[in-house]
């Protein structure tokens, strides 16, 4: 259940961070653009 609860974490941790930078290459791109 830990192991469980730490892999869990883990990919919310790693999705939201992802998401971040993805959103950041998007506004800088968009400024670029801009």
């Amino acid at each position: 259940m830990s192991f469980y609860r730490f892999f869990f974490f883990f990919k919310t941790t790693m999705s939201e961070r992802l998401a971040s930078l993805f959103y950041g290459i998007i506004s800088n791109f968009n400024k670029k653009g801009v």
